[in-house]
């Protein structure tokens, strides 16, 4: 471990001999135990035991707050082997209205000295785009200013529009790394070519031949005979399909008793029986309808084609069309 600076030396002892008064106030809390923690910082310094000296004095400054605590800290911070940190804490020293003008001579030493043992970034990126070294988001004063960091691998990150941008470099004492993020280029918008303009073709003249008539023969309405018959096969196509309907739900009702017949002479027995027989006569009245239902349709459609047709009001008429380069028809009918 190197030994103190001479200069935190002859600080230290000047806290020592300057810390009690005959006319000190009353302390606090806080001030008797940031003065138990100088104390034992004091000691480590007498023992060349900068890091107790740093933790003690660390403890002291976050109780009482003061230029002359920061001091004591950052100067057993930078004999500790904590440079990044006494760096940090004397930037904010320099930076403080109230800190003691005797010692800027020391504070601008210690800055070019602590300056040369860390890494430091310059980063550029877009004023609105929020920028983090190591997941720590930056202020627009370390943007500014540049960030000091520990020598090593970093890993630096932007948000820039709705694009997240990495950067991962390696830093080294000395000169600052410059690390840049670029807003994404906007794409073009693509200029539509004009659609071709087709030629337009001289006027080209139809030639009409004589029309063609064709005439229809129709098939007639539907003779008397016919109709009855439909209707014929409509009733019975309706009675069909309600026996059927009661054949089902009987045949549904023998299901439901599987064991109604174990005593043959129970009543529940001859009910099932009963139901059995009166949904085989539904069944075969069904299957009657049906057959009188096809038997109607078919004889119709016979009456209907054998009948006498009448010729109905129909006629087409077919108009050939011949032009240079097409030929067509047009149909013209009336139905």
């Amino acid at each position: 471990m190197k030994p103190f600076r001479s200069f935190a030396g002859a600080l230290i002892l000047a806290s020592l001999l300057g810390s009690h008064g005959a006319d000190a106030e009353p302390l606090t809390r806080a001030q008797k135990d940031a003065a138990e923690h100088n104390k034992r910082a004091f000691e480590a310094v007498r023992r060349a035991d900068a890091e107790t000296a740093r933790v003690e004095f660390l403890q002291a400054y976050a109780l009482v707050p003061s230029p002359k605590a920061l001091w004591n800290l950052l100067v057993a911070e930078a004999d500790s082997n904590h440079p990044l940190d006494a760096l940090k804490h004397l930037r904010a020293y320099l930076a403080d209205p109230s800190a003691d003008p005797k010692k800027k001579d020391r504070a601008e030493h210690l800055l070019t000295e602590l300056t040369a043992q860390v890494g430091h970034l310059n980063i550029v990126a877009p004023d609105n785009a929020p920028v983090r070294v190591d997941g720590l988001v930056l202020t627009s004063e370390q943007r500014s200013q540049g960030v000091d960091v520990a020598p090593g691998k970093h890993v630096i990150e932007a948000t820039i529009g709705d694009e997240p941008q990495r950067r991962e470099v390696d830093v080294a004492v000395g000169d600052p790394t410059l690390v840049a993020f670029e807003s994404p280029r906007k794409e073009e918008p693509a200029v539509e070519a004009p659609a071709p303009v087709a030629p337009v073709s001289p006027p080209q003249t139809k030639l009409a031949m004589a029309p063609v008539r064709v005439p229809s023969r129709g098939i007639g309405s539907p003779p008397l005979g016919t109709w009855i018959m439909g209707s014929v096969a409509v009733a019975a196509l309706g009675t069909g399909i309600a026996f059927s309907l009661s054949a089902k739900s009987k045949r549904d009702e023998i299901d439901e008793s599987p064991r109604a017949c174990a005593n043959p002479s129970s009543s529940e027995c001859a009910h099932i029986e009963d139901l059995r027989d009166s949904g085989s006569r539904d069944s075969t009245i069904a299957w009657i309808a049906y057959g009188t239902a096809g038997a109607s349709v078919i004889t119709g459609g016979l009456l209907w084609y054998f009948s006498p047709k009448r010729a109905a009001s129909r006629d087409a008429t077919i108009v050939p069309l011949v032009s240079p380069g097409m030929a067509g028809v047009h149909l013209r009918g009336t139905f």
